[in-house]
């Protein structure tokens, strides 16, 4: 090969380096968000409870009186953090909720969507996509949010990029159902986290720990 050959070949192998680190970090954007963790209870806290749900999941439903009820009694001992861990496939509707959440959270009302879509799952779950969103929208009327930003938000890649980032997380994590409970960081068995005096007692025995 020639002088001029090796120059093209190496601007060839150039031009493919550089497209492979494009891919590579369209990938890592993929997976970005703009949208902040949403915690309750104090963030500063040596216990964390971390939930990935799905709020169209029976299992969720059930077990989300249950950690609503702690995050009012452990206040400032434990931080509290939702993920979104949609499986659409099994549950049509789950997506759609977790943007309304995200969405309503853009105007402050994150946990107050979330609660209303937990509490409410029956009206919703198992409705057609055109009465699902009427009902949401009646939720987010109930809450004093601003319709025309709350339908912008709910469909823009903001939101999306933050669903799919929890999910990204979640996955990395090992989570591949819902509800998965996990305690500063250790998975919790379904027998750990569906029983609320069971759960309660994991949560007192990890916050003792953290005084030793």
């Amino acid at each position: 090969m020639n002088a001029k050959g090796w120059i093209i070949f190496s601007i060839i192998i150039v031009a493919l380096l550089g497209g492979l680190i494009w891919l590579q970090n369209s990938k890592k954007e993929a997976i970005t968000t703009t949208i902040g963790e949403h915690t309750a209870g104090n963030q500063s806290a040596k216990v964390t409870l971390e939930e990935y749900g799905d709020y169209q999941c029976p299992g969720c439903g059930q077990v989300e009186p249950t950690i609503a009820k702690l995050r009012k009694d452990f206040g400032d001992k434990v931080q509290f953090i939702f993920r979104n861990f949609p499986l659409a496939s099994y549950h049509p509707n789950a997506r759609a909720a977790a943007a309304a959440a995200e969405a309503a959270g853009l105007q402050g009302k994150f946990w107050e969507m979330h609660d209303k879509l937990f509490s409410n799952r029956t009206d919703w779950s198992g409705v057609s996509a055109d009465k699902r969103d009427k009902i949401f929208d009646e939720y987010a009327k109930q809450l004093g949010l601003d319709m025309d930003e709350l339908k912008k938000d709910i469909s823009s890649n903001k939101v999306a990029q933050k669903i799919a980032f929890d999910q990204a997380i979640g996955k990395a994590s090992g989570v591949s159902g819902t509800p998965s409970v996990f305690l500063n960081g250790k998975s919790l068995k379904q027998n750990e986290f569906s029983n609320e005096t069971e759960l309660r007692n994991t949560i007192k025995q990890a916050i003792e720990s953290t005084k030793k």
